[in-house]
């Protein structure tokens, strides 16, 4: 336990106990005197804002909500210099709260129970005995979840400076001692007690005429769901962290080059499109199981495992179980919506005329595609360093071509989603044989291998090839491949003398 009495916030002392430190500043402050506590791991031995988070039901679609706030990062869409720490918290607690609206409610009776189990004993015991104090809890946490519990914990006191839920003027913006001192004044803050254990206090210890920065050893900030299975979690936090590759590669390359060459088939591209999305997302839950898997085998086989070290405490979140689970439960929606707007052109399906008769098989043959991509993963995390090299397409084309089992491709459709995953490959070969990866402008190797793989087309469908279609598909590889493409066009020249001396 540290603490500070002196202006400067020194080194903890070691002839006072914190505890009979505080105990006596409140034993002998004058009546009304004011008395600033911190709440979050100061009054309360926990963080207030993620005990409510860890406390919302139910707890999987708790789950999948937060971390799709999380992989979307809405917060940088706001004002503010740090964007994530003004505002995460207060998405994250509105959004679950408007949600779920019941968990306001549920919150304020758990309280009962969680407020006595986690309050700080000793301070809480020092500053009951002073009623006649004017006890103020000033914390950047929010007054709907703070307030019931600081009703149970000290009835004497009262919420001073705190966030406001549902208000978008942050007080941690301004920070505790500006919104301090614009609600009782600075003159009381000069003759004021000041207990936290946050050294961002610094400008309210400094102000105060008693400052005690105090970290209490049974305090923890523990995580809503840190170690809970979280869609997509291994891959953004772990394996590719902060890369959002999610978003980049998975969404901007596998899912708009899907919806290229198989949504613009079908009679309504956008529930098409919006279904792609959905499957492929579901798919990479499972996909994402082998990716796990990969790494943990990795460790024991591989002389110089590839492993980021938030891998290994990510992967203790993996739960196979839940990822299964959360990927046919979210595909079902997707298949139905196939279905009901594009079956004429599903290739296997397009003959059967009821409903649920259709989406039953369209539902087998997703289920048993996303079992035929996880086995390929587990003999592919399985065999020699050397033989996986050929294997690794096989995994690829399951993410892009293999689609055609159950939405319609044509011959342009397939050689892009062929160019994507033959590019993805050259990385990997010289990662396996030269030991690195290839430094090269892979996106403007995908335009290239398509461009050169409608040779093909042309032979066989003559100028007919080049529709709609294929114009969307160069736009997109070519947006995608903007900066090596613009690099590449800048250092093309033609020497015409060099052209009349061949």
């Amino acid at each position: 336990m540290q603490t500070s009495l002196s202006r400067e916030i020194g080194p903890p002392s070691s002839e006072v106990r914190p505890e009979d430190a505080v105990r006596a500043a409140v034993a002998q402050a004058e009546p009304g005197t004011l008395v600033l506590v911190n709440f979050d791991e100061t009054l309360w031995l926990r963080n207030s804002t993620e005990e409510y988070l860890r406390a919302l039901r139910p707890r999987l679609l708790a789950v999948l909500i937060l971390g799709i706030i999380d992989l979307l990062r809405p917060w940088l869409m706001m004002h503010g210099a740090d964007k994530r720490r003004l505002h995460r918290d207060w998405i994250r607690v509105a959004t679950t709260s408007i949600l779920l609206p019941w968990s306001l409610l549920l919150w304020r009776s758990a309280a009962r129970t969680r407020a006595a189990a986690l309050a700080n004993r000793t301070l809480v015991a020092a500053l009951a005995t002073r009623a006649d104090l004017d006890i103020q809890v000033v914390t950047l946490g929010f007054d709907r979840l703070v307030n019931p519990l600081l009703r149970r914990i000290l009835p004497t006191a009262r919420l001073g400076a705190c966030d406001r839920l549902w208000s978008v003027q942050r007080a941690r913006d301004g920070g505790k001692f500006n919104a301090t001192q614009a609600s009782v004044g600075p003159e009381r803050i000069s003759r004021a007690i000041v207990i936290t254990n946050s050294e961002e206090d610094a400008p309210l210890l400094s102000a105060c005429a008693q400052p005690f920065l105090i970290r209490w050893p049974e305090a923890r900030f523990k995580p809503a769901f840190s170690h809970s299975y979280l869609p997509f979690a291994y891959t953004e936090l772990g394996k590719r962290a902060g890369q959002r590759y999610i978003l980049r590669h998975v969404v901007l390359e596998d899912v708009a080059l899907l919806c290229i060459a198989s949504a613009w088939l079908m009679p309504h591209p956008l529930p098409g499109a919006i279904s792609l999305l959905i499957l492929h997302l579901c798919f990479w839950l499972v996909y994402e199981i082998g990716y796990a898997e990969n790494d943990l085998v990795s460790t024991k086989y591989e002389a110089k495992p590839n492993l980021p070290p938030t891998a290994a405490e990510q992967g203790k979140r993996m739960h196979a179980g839940m990822a299964w689970l959360t990927a046919l439960l979210a595909s079902a929606p997707a298949i139905l919506l196939l279905i009901v707007e594009n079956r004429s052109a599903l290739p296997l399906v397009s003959d059967i005329e009821s409903v649920p008769l259709a989406f039953m098989a369209a539902f087998a043959i997703w289920s048993a595609y996303l079992l035929a991509s996880r086995a390929a993963y587990w003999v592919y995390n399985r065999v020699a360093t050397q033989p996986r090299t050929y294997l690794y397409p096989v995994l690829q084309i399951f993410r892009t071509v293999g689609y055609g089992v159950l939405v319609p491709l044509n011959l342009l459709g397939v050689q892009l989603l062929l160019a994507h995953a033959l590019v993805r490959w050259v990385p990997y070969l010289n990662y396996r044989y030269v030991g690195h990866h290839w430094p090269g402008p892979v996106r403007l190797l995908t335009l290239a291998v398509f461009l050169i793989f409608c040779v093909g087309g042309f032979a066989l469908e003559g100028w007919s090839f080049f529709g709609s279609q294929f114009v969307a598909a160069v736009a997109w590889l070519s947006f995608r491949a903007h900066e090596p493409l613009r690099i590449f066009v800048g250092k093309f020249r033609f020497d015409a003398r060099q052209a009349g001396n061949a």
